[in-house]
């Protein structure tokens, strides 16, 4: 797992190449520091950015094909022209996906496509809702980034987004609205994961995390009704009475840069 949480590592201080956007304000006008920030001014992408790409495919050793998604796409997704939908997807063990402008709900099941490697972006920050009444389940991956997407869900006693049991796990220009569940972000059993310009609004848990590494890089958690992050230990995760979680990982390391934590309880909420 040792180059997974290295590799994370490199990617938490690489910033991302410069793009031609227009600035629009975060969810309640909030400083473009966290959160969905930016707008692409081209409605659709025709290349991704290698920030995006695991190594393989940026050293050239596997191609990274697009598959064009919208909310009623009755294509083969092979152009923005010709999207096709999240249910229409084939089981597969490498997808690299462009959401369309729309708002999803997410019905279908997320584990037969991207297998190994996941991609999932949005050709225009802050222009796509997903919303699902279930779990959001983006598990056991080797390779798995989630970039520019709204997140919301009903009311359920599931995380709002489900990253375990995957080595590297990149979210960014997300806003994630956790009202009604007890974890907003599950990461179990992970490799490393990072999170940049992230909102997480509402839940009682904002992060769960049992990864190697965390690295939390421009993160507002917000109307937090338990605690903000909560990075266990092995004999932390002894002493709970949660029978969901599995064994955490040995030697957890968790790192913060410009991350604001506030609570609809202020006295239970930030880093446990």
């Amino acid at each position: 797992m040792a180059g997974a949480e290295m590799a994370v590592a490199e990617m938490a201080g690489t910033e991302m190449a410069e793009q031609e956007s227009t600035p629009t304000p975060g969810p309640d006008g909030a400083e473009a520091w966290a959160g969905i920030s930016a707008c692409f001014i081209a409605q659709t992408l025709s290349d991704f950015n290698p920030y995006w790409l695991p190594p393989a495919v940026n050293e050239g050793i596997r191609e990274a094909p697009i598959t064009y998604i919208s909310p009623n796409g009755n294509g083969d997704g092979s152009s923005p022209q010709n999207p096709t939908s999240f249910d229409s997807l084939e089981a597969s063990d490498y997808a690299y996906l462009s959401l369309l402008p729309g708002d999803y709900n997410l019905t279908a099941n997320m584990v037969p496509f991207g297998r190994k490697e996941l991609v999932i972006v949005s050709p225009c920050r802050a222009s796509v809702l997903i919303r699902t009444s279930d779990m959001t389940n983006f598990i056991n991956r080797d390779w798995l980034v989630l970039s520019g997407i709204t997140l919301e869900g009903d009311e359920s006693d599931k995380p709002l987004l489900n990253v375990s049991g995957s080595k590297q796990v990149f979210i960014e220009e997300f806003y994630m609205n956790g009202e009604g569940r007890p974890i907003v972000v599950a990461a179990r059993n992970v490799g490393g994961i990072l999170l940049k310009n992230i909102i997480i609004d509402g839940g009682t848990i904002g992060i769960m995390t049992e990864a190697v590494e965390t690295y939390l890089r421009r993160v507002w958690i917000k109307n937090i009704l338990g605690a903000g992050v909560m990075a266990f230990d092995r004999e932390k995760v002894r002493t709970l009475d949660l029978s969901v979680l599995p064994e955490a990982s040995e030697t957890p390391k968790l790192f913060a840069s410009q991350a604001v934590i506030e609570g609809g309880d202020t006295s239970k909420s930030g880093i446990v």
